[in-house]
């Protein structure tokens, strides 16, 4: 969508490669980099952050560190650590499905395709209610496994723990990319539940979340912190804002993740970014 709109606006061809991952967060996105993004020769990287980072920050990082590395590029992480991602999920309790498929074929699926993933877990749901409940299985309050901690708990000092952690990610990747040459956007779309109760209805009832409309308090701690460290950042809260009050719905009730609608709103604000940034590059 993005790539499209750019290139019917702009002379010169533009390609926007879609590095992003289901269930990736800065520590292992920074891994992948190091390892394959800059292979690719990227002059632009936007790293979109959103609220489910956070926990999936605390959980990596035990998991990647690894004390005995030696490679001052990588630091204190694993230099595989991103590659063996996947592998982080504790897998839920299952019974063997298709069993003339490889299960590494089925594990690729699970983790590359949304429409593989979600009619799985329907059709698993469906004959195996007690198994795969329809409630999320979490503990609130636990950085862990309660994906939506920092929209709960903003006042506790465990918030400001996960936002030094990530922080720390965040310029490292800076880093990585300015000794590269390479300029680094950061962004962070707000959930359903925090623009009002019209959006993303049922699904946020499976995380113990209210009808209400939750702060947006990550997205501006981000912004100053951007801000702060001289880091480009896109609010794209108030175009969202914009698109909630006239109706629109911008997440899918029960999944959570953008409808078409989400998707352009958010397409249209890194395509007003690009117009500007490119305009300030000097032809090839």
């Amino acid at each position: 969508l993005l790539e499209n709109k750019l290139n019917n606006t702009l002379d010169a061809p533009v390609e926007i490669l879609n590095a992003g991952v289901q269930g990736y967060s800065p520590i292992l996105e920074y891994l992948y980099l190091n390892n394959i993004g800059l292979k690719l020769k990227p002059d632009l990287v936007i790293l979109a952050l959103d609220l489910t980072d956070f926990s999936d920050e605390q959980r990596y990082k035990n998991l990647v560190t690894a004390p005995e590395a030696t490679l001052e590029v990588i630091g204190d992480l694993k230099k595989d650590a991103w590659q063996r991602a996947p592998l982080f999920a504790k897998p839920i309790p299952s019974v063997t499905w298709l069993p003339f498929i490889p299960i590494e074929i089925k594990w690729w699926l699970h983790q590359h395709s949304r429409i593989y993933d979600l009619t799985m877990t329907t059709i698993k749901k469906k004959l195996h209610p007690e198994i795969f409940k329809d409630q999320i299985d979490f503990i609130e309050g636990d950085i862990n496994t309660d994906m939506f901690f920092v929209n709960r708990y903003i006042d506790q000092p465990t918030y400001k723990s996960l936002w030094k952690l990530m922080q720390t990610r965040i310029l490292q990747i800076k880093k990585l990319l300015d000794s590269n040459n390479i300029s680094l956007v950061i962004t962070m779309h707000p959930h359903g539940h925090q623009l009002s109760p019209r959006q993303w209805t049922k699904g946020r009832q499976r995380w113990n979340l209210l009808p209400t409309t939750y702060p947006l308090t990550p997205q501006q701690d981000l912004n100053k912190f951007a801000q702060d460290h001289q880091l480009t950042y896109i609010d794209v809260v108030p175009e969202f804002a914009q698109a909630d009050e006239a109706g629109e719905r911008l997440y899918f009730p029960i999944d959570g993740h953008f409808t078409p609608a989400g998707h352009r709103v958010m397409a249209q604000q890194i395509f007003e970014y690009m117009i500007e940034y490119l305009s300030h590059q000097q032809p090839i």
